[in-house]
């Protein structure tokens, strides 16, 4: 996967802080809030919502994939087994996935694409209660 940037790093300023140090540390976040966004993976994502719209096992495990993204429940009220679920996924469906994913652990261009597909899975599906 290409990806411009890296996870954050951890800047530690310590009990104090000496003046010299200013600089060096305005620069360190100033990288930081500067860092390159990722884009959207629009592709994979419509894919995998295209999935979590159907009535099979792995619209099922998408769905609750998808959900487990931002800590949602699946709206037809399946509680999957956490990322052990990608198993049950064809390669095709566990490659777009694992790329919504790194793509969404930085820091993205928006969020918007994400609640948009979920809302749309969501009002595809009457809420149900968690089955366990």
């Amino acid at each position: 996967m290409d990806r411009k940037g890296g996870p954050g790093r951890v800047i530690d300023l310590g009990e104090t802080t000496a003046r010299k140090d200013t600089k060096r540390i305005a620069a360190l976040i100033g990288a930081e809030l500067n860092r390159p966004q990722t884009p959207v993976p629009q592709a994979e994502l419509d894919l995998l919502e295209h999935v979590a719209l159907d009535n099979t096992g792995q619209s099922r495990s998408v769905r609750y994939l998808l959900f487990l993204l931002p800590g949602a429940a699946d709206p037809t009220g399946f509680k999957g087994d956490g990322l052990l679920e990608l198993r049950v996924l064809d390669l095709a469906l566990v490659d777009a996935f694992l790329n919504v994913l790194d793509r969404w652990r930085g820091p993205t261009r928006s969020d918007q694409p994400l609640y948009l597909a979920l809302g749309r899975i969501e009002g595809a599906f009457h809420r149900q209660e968690p089955n366990r």
